[in-house]
């Protein structure tokens, strides 16, 4: 009212948004165990998938640092680097990861599957874990013989006779005896 105009003068505003930790939103539901089938003597991939969100944009997700881990105590780790599957909107990745089991691994629900993911923030990159999922792994009994039997040549009367060494591998997880049985010979000699 003094009839000054007011001051205006240019000026620049440095506005520093911080930086939104990645989070794991979606794993495979801890009711309902992953189903683990073994190969005999093999190696079975099993496929897991988990979903991470980042709210500056799924652009912020360090794709090569997501992995997938199963354990077990006592038994060793299985690791497997994961791979984008898709993007269901601008700040969510749904990631694949195929997960290698051995024939011999432990049988049991005690599986535990750890999801992993960071993000690109520099000098130091946040991220985020989820250790809820677990993993069924079923009991593989499967053996293979080294080479035939041979119990070699059996004489009427004759007792005691002996075979060629048998050489059995398990081929399978499960742990237990394996029970041989013999009878008498009875009939055409």
């Amino acid at each position: 009212t003094s009839g000054e105009e007011p001051l205006f003068a240019p000026a620049e505003v440095k506005l520093k948004v911080g930086n939104a930790a990645p989070q794991i939103t979606n794993v495979p539901n801890p009711l309902t165990p992953v189903p683990v089938s073994l190969i005999p003597g093999g190696t079975q991939t099993v496929l897991v998938q988990f979903t991470a969100r980042d709210a500056n944009g799924y652009d912020d997700l360090n794709d090569a640092s997501a992995t997938a881990s199963f354990t077990k105590t006592g038994e060793a780790t299985r690791t497997a680097s994961c791979s984008v599957n898709s993007h269901p909107n601008n700040k969510e990745t749904i990631y694949n990861c195929n997960v290698p089991m051995e024939y011999y691994d432990a049988a049991g629900l005690d599986w535990v599957i750890t999801f992993f993911i960071q993000d690109k923030a520099t000098p130091t990159p946040a991220s985020a874990s989820d250790n809820t999922a677990r993993a069924n792994v079923y009991e593989l009994k499967a053996i293979t013989f080294a080479s035939p039997i041979d119990l070699g040549t059996l004489n009427p009367g004759a007792t005691n006779s002996l075979s060629s060494d048998i050489v059995i591998t398990n081929q399978g997880n499960f742990v237990g005896n394996i029970i041989l049985n013999s009878a008498d010979l009875v009939g055409v000699t």
